[in-house]
């Protein structure tokens, strides 16, 4: 999402059994517009499971709304 210290970007993440669960936040970094959310959840057994959920959620969160890199 080319976050930084200035761009409202939160992620959170809870892990039962193999069962990985993100939600995050993106809010414009003006506060024009409103807080973008998204959710991913699935099974993992690597880390590229994981990573595979995060991208699952940062494609959702631009989808519905967030830019990039702003």
């Amino acid at each position: 999402m080319g976050g930084s210290c200035s761009m409202p970007l939160a992620a959170f993440a809870t892990l039962s059994g193999s069962t990985l669960s993100l939600r995050a936040a993106w809010g414009d970094v003006e506060g024009d517009g409103p807080l973008i959310e998204a959710a991913a959840e699935g099974p993992v057994q690597t880390i590229a499971d994981a990573a595979a959920l995060g991208e699952q959620a940062a494609a959702r969160l631009r989808a519905g709304g967030a830019l990039q890199g702003r």
